[in-house]
């Protein structure tokens, strides 16, 4: 084993070599953790925000919190005018279906295409409820009285294209193509419905209608004992477009009700006692008619349908010719006389166009016409007991190509 080597010794008389002093550098220091800052990072930063300091901002730097100024959101567009719609014209054609036993009520799917006719029936295998493409008039679907368990008494289309109808004291729910299912019971002679698809109007054996919520008809909303309805028609509603306004008519001992549901209150009568009333698609014109009056002044047309507006609107009574069920045509600036013939007549200057026969029997009492909410398509019923007839009909008002001047040469002008 080797021998350890010596340590080197300072020789005696030999200066002290001098210590050297370690600096502490970033190697040699020991980590310590940073305090968590309160960065904010520019993605963070709402699009849009005023941020004072943004170099510091992008370098990491703090920002408090009254560095970001967030403006106040821009105001919402206005919402676009509606397109007008085009000028209605005579329809080229008027189809019809024949029914076993007069006829309870019809309704129009949105877009037209279907048309379901209700009807009472003694004949206990006969249709009492019959669904017809509007195209050609061939049947979609029908049910008797043995399949429904009770005669078809009233019938609407919800806004999908489910038909709505009462059999008996039940409302039904029918997918065209399928069966129907039971909703619930009620007590219903008439069921009417709004453009937006909300509301729906149940008119009862008292006169007295109630209206509920579409997704929840058997929940009453809002109730109003009008009073009985017309010995002919019944009591009719017919909701203002997409709004929750209503006018209920065809009352016998009172006239025309405009009605707010979702406000519950009636905001106004009109006087002619037992006429009926149409409002235009917009709300912007509202007819009221006594379709078997034996007045000359058996229609008046009032401007909007707001509770305080004006009388009557000036209407030459040469020019409305005999009493008879009326509409407003889908553009909204004609009528359309829906009885023996069909005919348009325009509201701002009373021209009349040529009257367009209809199939019925003469000696038959028409009905109120309904409009499709989505679709230039009208539809009415008529009945005649000593013909035994019993028809539903309808036509597609089509909108003109081009705009075409009055179609009479009268000289009545409105301020329309």
């Amino acid at each position: 084993m080797s021998p350890r080597p010596k340590k080197a010794t300072r020789a005696r008389g030999a200066p002290r070599a001098a210590k050297s002093k370690r600096k502490k550098t970033a190697e040699t220091e020991t980590p310590v953790e940073a305090p968590p800052r309160n960065d904010v990072a520019v993605a963070d930063i709402p699009a849009g925000a005023d941020v004072a300091a943004g170099a510091d901002v992008a370098a990491g730097a703090d920002v408090a919190a009254g560095d970001v100024t967030l403006e106040a959101p821009p105001p919402p567009a206005p919402a676009p005018a509606p397109e007008p719609i085009p000028r209605s014209v005579l329809p080229d054609e008027i189809r019809s279906v024949t029914a076993h036993g007069k006829i309870s009520q019809i309704a129009l799917s949105d877009d037209g295409a279907l048309i379901a006719v209700a009807s009472m029936s003694a004949d206990r295998g006969a249709a009492t409820l019959a669904v017809h493409h509007t195209r050609d008039a061939s049947e979609a679907c029908a049910f008797t009285v043995e399949t429904i368990a009770g005669n078809g008494k009233a019938a609407c289309f919800d806004a999908a294209g489910d038909l709505l109808f009462v059999a008996g004291d039940g409302l039904f729910r029918m997918k065209i193509g399928g069966q129907p299912e039971r909703v619930g019971r009620v007590d219903c002679e008439a069921l009417f419905r709004d453009a937006a698809g909300r509301w729906l109007a149940f008119v009862e054996r008292s006169g007295a209608v109630r209206f509920a919520a579409a997704d929840d008809p058997l929940a009453e909303v809002w109730r109003h004992d009008a009073g009985r309805g017309h010995m002919t028609f019944g009591t009719q509603v017919r909701f203002v477009g997409d709004t929750s306004r209503a006018l209920i008519g065809a009352l016998a001992d009172r006239g025309p009700l405009l009605v707010d549901v979702a406000e519950k209150k009636v905001l106004r009568e009109y006087p002619q006692k037992g006429a009926c009333a149409d409002a235009s698609r917009t709300g912007d014109l509202v007819a009221v008619f006594e379709p078997r009056g034996r007045r000359d002044d058996w229609l008046s047309i009032y401007a909007g349908d707001a509770a305080e507006a004006p009388g009557p609107i000036a209407f030459p009574i040469e020019a409305l010719g005999s009493a008879e069920p009326v509409a407003f045509a889908p553009d909204g600036k004609q009528l359309v006389k829906t009885g023996v013939a069909v005919q348009l007549i325009d509201v701002a200057t009373a021209a009349s166009s040529e009257r367009r026969q209809a199939e019925s029997p003469q000696g038959s009492t028409f009905t109120l016409a309904l409009r499709a909410w989505r679709a230039p398509v009208i539809g009415w019923s008529s009945f005649n007991f000593r013909a035994g007839d019993f028809r539903a009909s309808w036509a597609s008002f089509a909108a003109a190509e081009r705009e075409s001047e009055p179609i009479s040469d009268a000289h009545y002008v409105t301020n329309l």
